[in-house]
């Protein structure tokens, strides 16, 4: 057990690391594009455990608290919260607030671009060497107790209606479901040919302690593995899997 929470934490504050990282070097190397100077790029919050200055004059950060990062830009402050001793230390022309508005939005915005252009070329990577794996709408099982083994849905069922709305895909089931927590419906279902409905009351569902509720079903659906795809291929697939997958998010968070 406490191997698996040691597991888990790694992983967290690997994936974390990695997501740190790659938003802020957006900034940064933004920064560098629009004649910025950058004072300091810090991974992790806390005094610094390791750190190094650049040519350029950039301070490197290793923090131990490793929960974010930043970066810090020449002349950030305004020049009317400045004070006469940070004025005296700017940089002509190198200074973030004497940057034109559309060079001080790119630098904001380049960080979560960085984050979507890592998710595309992951989703690439990932597509071009195993396959894109397609999740079907048959329910592969149901957990025991849940919502869905209560009113009756089994193994090989096909879902196709939640409540009075037809659904075509494992995604359309998510959104019928997530934001109805605890509410009384019913589920159709498609069984050896004949529809059926059921009669369900959807799982009320929370991550955490004060976090609100989701629905749940209880259902997990079957997987088909896809063949690596060519790379043009896997780059269009990549491309619409970063957008759906930022558009279900989107819509959950709306839901909530």
């Amino acid at each position: 057990m406490l191997h698996d929470y040691l597991r888990t934490l790694v992983s967290f504050v690997f994936v974390l690391g990695v997501l740190v990282t790659i938003h802020e070097l957006g900034h940064y190397l933004a920064a560098r594009w629009r004649g910025v100077h950058v004072e300091v790029f810090s991974l992790g919050f806390g005094p610094a455990l390791f750190k190094w200055r650049d040519r350029t004059g950039t301070e490197w950060r290793v923090c131990p608290v490793p929960l974010g990062g930043y970066v810090r830009p020449h002349g950030f402050e305004d020049p009317e919260d400045a004070t006469e001793e940070q004025k005296a230390a700017w940089i002509p022309g190198r200074t973030f607030h004497d940057k034109s508005v559309g060079s001080r939005a790119i630098v904001i915005l380049a960080g979560p671009v960085f984050n979507f252009l890592l998710a595309f070329v992951l989703f690439t990577l990932l597509f071009a060497t195993a396959g894109e794996p397609h999740v079907r709408d048959e329910v592969a099982s149901v957990q025991s107790g849940s919502a869905a083994a209560v009113a009756g849905v089994q193994q090989g069922d096909v879902i196709t209606r939640v409540g009075a709305r037809d659904v075509h895909g494992v995604e359309d089931i998510l959104g019928e479901v997530t934001g109805r927590a605890g509410v009384q419906t019913t589920v159709t279902v498609r069984r050896q040919g004949q529809d059926m409905v059921l009669p369900v009351t959807i799982g009320s569902v929370s991550d955490s302690a004060g976090a609100p509720a989701h629905g749940q079903l209880g259902v997990t659906f079957a997987v088909d593995g896809g063949k690596p795809q060519s790379l043009p291929q896997a780059v269009v697939s990549g491309a619409k899997a970063t957008w759906n997958t930022t558009v279900r998010s989107l819509q959950a968070c709306g839901r909530f």
